[in-house]
């Protein structure tokens, strides 16, 4: 889970005002799991970007990536409070974990 603090620091250090496309990462090795959050981050109105490998020139195993976007404006406590409902959500389907965003 991403901590307020960091929440907050970024925030301080970057200009995020106005509506912004935010992106949201999840991440596991089986892609059934990320497939399996995909209804339930539509209803929350995520658009699914995708479900990549982290480097798909690697043929062994390795762990998937699902890049979920939402155009929003938020503020500190607004992504505080989304990450911990994509996080909670992501415990829920028994993903390996939620993690983080970044915004453009």
């Amino acid at each position: 889970m991403i901590e307020r603090r960091a929440i907050d620091e970024f925030f301080a250090s970057n200009q995020v005002a106005g509506p912004r496309r935010w992106d949201f990462y999840f991440c596991d090795h089986v892609r059934a799991k990320l497939e399996r959050l995909v209804p339930a981050l539509r209803r929350l109105g995520y658009e699914i970007v995708s479900i990549t490998d982290a480097n798909p020139r690697i043929i062994a195993p390795q762990r998937l990536w699902l890049r979920a976007r939402r155009t929003a404006e938020l503020d500190a406590a607004r992504l505080f409070a989304a990450c911990e409902q994509l996080d909670a959500l992501a415990k829920q389907a028994g993903v390996e974990g939620f993690d983080g965003f970044d915004v453009a």
